[in-house]
């Protein structure tokens, strides 16, 4: 295995354990704050100062202007729709349970599997395989018990 490849699984692992816990943190903090809208804006001031902090430690900041206007078109959209999603994520989790609603947004492998290609075009990495579809049922499978569990 190569050393980036090693490297994305690394940081892979590491975006489920902050994703996983993320909402739990949320769901928490939702109990004393008036709004998730306030919720998500706090969320959001954090990580942008990650970000900065970060990008100002690589000592990067000359690359910045050698962004093409399409691709930092695309990294716009990319930001809209994160935000939405967070957004949309904390009012959830101040209505149900977080368990349903990561659940839910599991959901999104079959938005990322029709769009993918379509935004994409046929991008080598981006293909749809066997193994892949046998992952997705069972995240489907999943999702279905943790959402009507229940009441099964």
């Amino acid at each position: 295995m190569k050393s980036k490849e090693i490297q994305g699984y690394i940081f892979g692992v590491l975006t489920a354990l902050c994703w996983a816990t993320s909402p739990i943190f949320i769901a928490r903090g939702l109990e004393g704050i008036p709004s998730s809208i306030w919720a998500t804006a706090i969320g959001l001031a954090v990580a942008t100062i990650i970000y900065l902090a970060y990008f100002l430690l690589q000592h990067k900041e000359q690359e910045l202007f050698k962004i093409r206007k399409k691709d930092l078109l695309w990294q716009v959209a990319a930001g809209l729709a994160g935000g939405l999603g967070i957004l949309s994520r904390n009012i959830a989790l101040d209505t149900t349970r977080v368990a349903v609603v990561i659940g839910l947004v599991q959901l999104q492998i079959l938005i990322t599997l029709v769009l993918g290609p379509i935004i994409q075009g046929k991008a080598e990495r981006e293909r749809i395989t066997p193994r892949l579809l046998v992952g997705i049922v069972l995240i489907l499978g999943g999702t279905i018990l943790i959402i009507y569990g229940r009441n099964l």
